[in-house]
């Protein structure tokens, strides 16, 4: 009976870390298709990020050589091997804050291309 009991509240506790996880990678994909389906916003240099928070933006220019590698004052930091690089990127804009340095940007869903 004990051995039973155990195995029952086992089986439990796996299986309901397992159905929220799977639940929880069914919300990221659906998060994802519904960003692959907004129609970019073409962001010009020095144009003002925080009126497109949560949109899909495409930023052009190249690539920073200090610091966090940036496209426009937004961090990409998954393009580190193309500092210096002409390239563009798109994604979902979303803002970070860092202590006491103010407001910081990145890109959810990062695609990138390379300029001729």
């Amino acid at each position: 009976m004990k051995n039973s009991l155990l195995l029952l509240l086992i089986t439990c506790i796996f299986g309901c870390a397992h159905h929220e996880t799977r639940q929880a990678a069914l919300q990221i994909d659906l998060a994802l298709e519904e960003s692959l389906k907004m129609v970019p916003v073409r962001i010009k240099p020095n144009g003002r990020l925080e009126m497109f928070i949560g949109k899909r933006v495409e930023l052009v220019g190249v690539v920073s050589r200090v610091g966090i590698p940036q496209i426009q004052g937004v961090d990409v930091p998954e393009l580190e091997q193309l500092r210096g690089k002409p390239v563009f990127v798109s994604g979902v804009l979303q803002r970070t804050t860092q202590d006491g340095a103010g407001a910081a940007y990145r890109l959810q869903y990062l695609a990138y291309g390379y300029c001729m």
